[in-house]
């Protein structure tokens, strides 16, 4: 999901849907509410359904498939910058793979963080939750005595 939605941020016209539905896909991973999500296959998802049937003395209710939900919500997923495939601008999609050219999904990853003024979650977080680090990145490690290699 991460790789789609670099995939959308590099091209935000390209792509109908909008970063909330993978955000809401994500998150259905680990919910377990759908059946979609269950297995890896149709027989595994027919199972599942039937141990749930056996253990809830029913079928469990609401939309058994993700999609089901997602169509029904379909204007809240909707991505508003949208161009058809029809458009020239969204011909073959030639995505920038350097790691400078990556982005860090903000909106999902950082969302539970509290913000400071400049919306910097992550260096907020890391200044309360860890010690100040004495030796600067990059500088090479003192080696410990305790764990010298040994010689042949």
């Amino acid at each position: 999901l991460d790789c789609v939605w670099q995939l959308l941020v590099q091209y935000p016209s390209a792509f109908a849907f909008s970063s909330r539905m993978l955000e809401y896909l994500a998150d259905e991973v680990y919910v377990g509410r759908r059946v979609t999500m269950s297995g890896n296959s149709e027989k595994q998802r027919a199972i599942f359904i039937a141990r749930a049937s056996l253990d809830l003395g029913t079928l469990p209710t609401g939309p058994m498939s993700i999609w089901t939900n997602i169509s029904a919500h379909a204007a809240h997923f909707r991505n508003p910058n949208y161009a058809s495939a029809q458009s020239p601008a969204v011909a073959m999609l030639r995505p920038r793979t350097d790691p400078d050219d990556l982005e860090i999904w903000r909106s999902y990853h950082f969302r539970w963080m509290p913000h400071d003024t400049n919306g910097n979650e992550a260096r907020l977080w890391l200044s309360n939750c860890l010690p100040p680090i004495s030796v600067p990145l990059g500088a090479p490690r003192p080696h410990s005595s305790n764990h010298s290699p040994s010689t042949p």
